[in-house]
């Protein structure tokens, strides 16, 4: 699927599996509200309308409140919680959401994607705002790879 960035309007590549977007339809549909967002504000200062009299774009117009989006911070907040409840500690390791897109970047690279490929899948104008960030190294392990079915064939 694509979606626009918000940051820069740039279309991106998402790959969701089944699991996630069973996961994610069950969410909207126990949730039951018009809001345009994903992810929204919930919580006790939160409640959701009586009616669910907003429009899309009165959701989409709420700074604070139910069906409101969620804030960078709390974004921030939820990731480091999961984080430590995995085992990791976010004073010693890098932890964030934006963490998640240099692992995902660096794995398509590592399996063979090309950087024109993972520029795509992330949203970048230049290829070579992609080859700097997660690519500064050749990839080693392809070139082993490569260089194998170099012997092989000789």
């Amino acid at each position: 699927m694509a979606i626009a960035m918000r940051k820069t309007g740039l279309l991106v590549h998402v790959v969701l599996g089944k699991n996630t977007l069973d996961a994610i339809d069950a969410y909207l549909q126990e949730r039951n509200d018009d809001s345009p967002w994903v992810f929204i504000q919930h919580g006790r200062t939160c409640a959701p309308p009586r009616r669910r009299s907003l429009s899309s774009e009165g959701y989409r117009r709420r700074k604070k409140g139910y069906g409101a989006q969620m804030g960078t911070g709390l974004v921030r907040k939820i990731v480091i919680r999961v984080a430590k409840s995995a085992g990791y500690n976010p004073k010693r390791e890098f932890v964030s959401a934006h963490s998640f897109r240099h692992w995902h970047a660096q794995r398509l690279i590592r399996l063979g994607a090309s950087i024109d490929q993972v520029q795509s899948v992330l949203g970048h104008a230049r290829a070579q705002t992609t080859k700097d960030i997660y690519a500064p190294e050749p990839n080693v392990s392809q070139i082993l790879q490569w260089e194998e079915l170099i012997q092989g064939i000789e």
